[in-house]
C-alpha cells in the first residue's frame, strides 16, 4: 500500500485541512432515504432541518476545499504533488458521490428533477408551502382521466391512521379536483365526522364541490343515510338531494325520518325540500304529512314546505287549506313561510286566512292562488272590495288579469273598482287592457271623466281594444269620441280583426254624418274583399247610406259579394217617393 507522508509545513498543513474534510463528510452521512424530504410524515421537519444545514456544510465544504486545493498547490511546488493529488480527487469525489445530503439539496433544489422524482399524491400534503401550491397548479391542468387516478390514490391518505395535516390537505385537493373526484365519496362521507373540525370542514367543501354524484355512487349514499353519525347522514342526504329525480330512491328513508314522533334534522329537511323541488312528482307525499294526526310529523312536513316553498296551485292550494284550519303556531309558522306571507295570520278560517294572504304573499303564484280560492268562496264583492282594489293594482300581471275577470264575470255591477278598471287602459298586457273594458262595459258606468282614457284606447295597437273602446263609447253616448279613420283602417285589415270594425261603423253609423262617406270611398277600392266588407256595413245603416247608392251599384255591376243585397235593402228603407225620385235617377 503506497504511503505518502509530507514533509513539508504546507505539506502537513495540508494534509490535517483533508483529515478536517473527511470527518466533516462522515458527519454528513445520515442514514436516511434520498426523497424523505417530501413524503408527508412527522420527521419531515427534521429532514428540512437536514436539508438547510446540509447547505451551509457544504457551502463550507466549498470554501475548505478551496483552501486545500491552495495548500495542495504549495505542496505541490514542494515536490509532494502526486500524493496529494491523489489524495484530493479521492476526497472531492467522495464529497460530490457519497453525501446523500448533496443529492437531496440537488433534487429539492431543481423544480424539473423534483416533480419528476416526487409523486403528485404526495407533493399535494407536502408541509412545504411552495411545494403544495405548485403541486396544485399541476393538479388543475391535468385532463380529467388524469385527476380521476389521483382522487384514487388520495383515498388512503384520508384514512384515519394518516396524520391530521396530511388529511386535511388531502380532503382539500379532493375539492380541486372537483366532479372527477367521485371514487373518493365514501372516504370523504367517512371524514365529515372526523374530530379534527379543520378535517370535517375540508371533507364537507369537497363533497360539495363535487356537484350531482354519480348514480353509481348512490348504493353508498343510501347506506349512508342509516349511519349513526348525524355529520354522515346530513352530507349523505344533502349529496342526493343534488342527484334530483335520481335520488328518488331515498324518498322512502327520508319520509321515515319525518314520521319519527321527534323533531328530524335540519339538514334532512333541507335535503327533501331540495328533492323535492327538483322532483316534483314527490310532492304530494309531503303534502300529505300535513293531514297527519301527529302534531310533531305535520311540523316536520311543514318546516320541509317552508323549505320548499309552495308553487303552483297544486301545492299552494293544499298549503292554504291547511293554513285555515291548523291551531298548531309552529306549522301555522311554516306554513305561513312556505306561502311567502310576511307574517302569520293572527285569524283561522277560509276568508280572513285569503284575505291575508292576497295582501302579503311575496309570491305572485300564492296571490293568484289566493284569490282564485276567494273567488270560489263567492263572497258579495263589497266584503271584498279592498282585497280587489289591491289586486287592480298588484304588480303581476296575472294577479291583475284574474281580479278583472272575477269583476267582469260577476253577477254584480263593481261601481267601485271603475276608476281602478279605467287606469288599466294603460297596462302593458293585451288581455288586462280588453278585460279593463269589458268590465267597464259590465258596470254600466256613464262617468264623463272616463271619456279621455276610452278615448285614448282607441289608439291601441291591439284591433280587439280599439273596438272594445268603441263600444264603450257608443254605450256612454259619446259617439262623438269615436275615431273613424281608425275603423275605417280596421276595415281594411285580413280577418278575424275586420269583424269588430264592422260592428262599430254600424253602431257609430247610426249617429255620425263621417260614416258613409269614408265607406263610400272604400267601395271603390281594388281590393274586392274590403269593397265587399263596405257594402255589408252599409246594409247595416238602411236609409241613412242613401249617398252610396251609386257606388254600391257600380259595386253591383262589379259582381262584388253583398253589393246587391245592401242596394235593396236602402231602396226599400227609403221613403217611397225618395224610392221613386231615385228610380227615376237610375232610369
Amino acid at each position: 500500500m503506497y504511503r505518502a507522508r509530507p514533509v513539508t509545513r504546507a505539506g502537513r498543513g495540508s494534509f490535517y485541512l483533508f483529515a478536517f474534510l473527511l470527518l466533516q463528510l462522515l458527519l454528513l452521512l445520515a442514514p436516511v432515504p434520498i426523497l424523505q424530504l417530501a413524503l408527508p410524515s412527522a420527521p419531515e421537519r427534521l429532514f428540512g432541518f437536514a436539508q438547510l444545514l446540509g447547505t451551509y456544510l457544504m457551502t463550507a465544504d466549498g470554501i475548505l476545499f478551496l483552501a486545500a486545493v491552495g495548500l495542495l498547490g504549495f505542496a505541490w511546488t514542494a515536490r509532494e504533488k502526486r500524493a496529494y493529488l491523489r489524495r484530493a480527487g479521492l476526497y472531492a469525489l467522495m464529497m460530490i458521490f457519497l453525501n446523500p445530503l448533496l443529492w437531496v439539496w440537488m433534487i429539492a433544489g431543481a423544480d424539473r428533477l423534483f416533480v419528476q422524482t416526487v409523486p403528485l399524491e404526495q407533493r399535494l400534503v407536502s408541509r412545504d408551502d411552495d411545494i403544495r401550491k405548485k403541486a396544485q397548479q399541476d393538479l388543475l391542468g391535468l385532463p380529467d382521466d388524469g385527476k380521476r387516478e389521483l382522487a384514487r390514490s388520495l383515498v388512503p391518505v384520508l384514512g384515519p391512521d394518516q396524520d391530521f395535516f396530511s388529511r386535511k390537505w388531502a380532503a382539500i385537493s379532493l375539492a380541486l379536483i372537483g366532479p372527477q373526484a367521485q371514487d373518493a365519496i365514501p372516504a370523504l362521507l367517512q371524514g365529515v365526522s372526523a374530530p379534527e373540525k379543520d378535517v370535517a370542514e375540508a371533507c364537507r367543501v369537497a363533497l360539495s364541490e363535487m356537484g350531482t354524484p354519480d348514480t353509481s355512487q348512490l348504493p353508498t349514499l343510501l347506506q349512508a343515510l342509516d349511519d349513526g353519525r348525524p355529520a354522515v347522514r346530513c352530507e349523505a342526504a344533502s349529496s342526493i338531494a343534488r342527484m334530483g329525480s335520481a335520488g328518488a330512491a331515498a324518498f322512502p328513508l327520508f319520509m321515515r325520518e319525518m314520521k319519527r314522533p321527534s323533531p328530524a334534522a335540519d339538514c334532512l329537511i333541507q335535503a327533501l325540500a331540495r328533492l323535492g323541488v327538483q322532483a316534483p312528482s314527490l310532492e304530494p307525499a309531503v303534502l300529505g304529512l300535513l293531514a297527519d294526526p301527529a302534531v310533531q310529523v305535520r311540523r316536520n312536513g311543514a318546516a320541509v314546505l317552508a323549505e320548499e316553498k309552495a308553487r303552483g296551485p297544486q301545492m299552494i292550494g293544499p298549503v292554504l287549506e291547511a293554513l285555515e284550519r291548523e291551531d298548531d303556531p309552529e306549522i301555522r309558522y311554516h306554513l305561513s313561510q312556505a306561502l311567502t306571507l310576511r307574517q302569520t295570520p293572527l285569524e283561522r278560517g277560509p276568508l280572513p286566512t285569503l284575505l291575508y294572504a292576497l295582501r302579503h304573499a311575496r309570491s305572485p303564484d300564492v296571490r293568484a292562488a289566493a284569490l282564485d280560492a276567494l273567488r270560489r268562496q263567492a263572497p258579495p264583492l263589497e266584503e271584498v272590495s279592498r282585497a280587489l282594489l289591491r289586486a287592480l293594482k298588484d304588480p303581476n300581471s296575472e294577479v291583475r288579469y284574474a281580479a278583472l275577470c272575477w269583476l267582469r264575470d260577476s253577477d254584480e255591477k263593481a261601481r267601485f273598482a271603475v276608476k281602478a278598471s279605467a287606469a288599466l287602459l294603460k297596462d302593458d298586457d293585451v288581455r288586462i287592457r280588453r278585460a279593463a273594458l269589458e268590465t267597464l262595459h259590465r258596470s254600466g258606468t256613464r262617468r264623463e271623466s272616463l271619456l279621455p282614457a276610452v278615448a285614448r284606447a282607441q289608439k291601441d295597437d291591439d284591433p280587439g281594444v280599439r273596438c272594445l273602446a268603441a263600444e264603450q263609447l257608443i254605450e256612454m253616448e259619446a259617439v262623438d269620441r269615436v275615431s273613424i279613420p281608425i275603423f275605417i283602417e280596421d276595415l281594411q285589415i285580413e280577418a278575424p280583426e275586420n269583424a269588430c270594425a264592422e260592428g262599430v261603423l254600424s253602431a257609430a253609423g247610426r249617429f255620425s254624418d263621417d260614416v258613409v262617406p269614408a265607406l263610400t270611398r272604400l267601395l271603390a277600392a281594388k281590393d274586392r274583399e274590403v269593397r265587399s266588407r263596405s257594402a255589408r256595413v252599409l246594409l247595416q245603416l238602411g236609409a241613412r247610406a242613401r249617398d252610396a247608392l251609386s257606388a254600391l251599384a257600380q259595386a253591383q255591376r262589379d259582381r262584388i259579394p253583398g253589393a246587391e243585397n245592401a242596394l235593396r235593402a236602402i231602396r226599400q228603407a227609403l221613403p217611397r217617393g225618395a224610392r221613386v225620385r231615385r228610380a227615376g235617377r237610375g232610369a
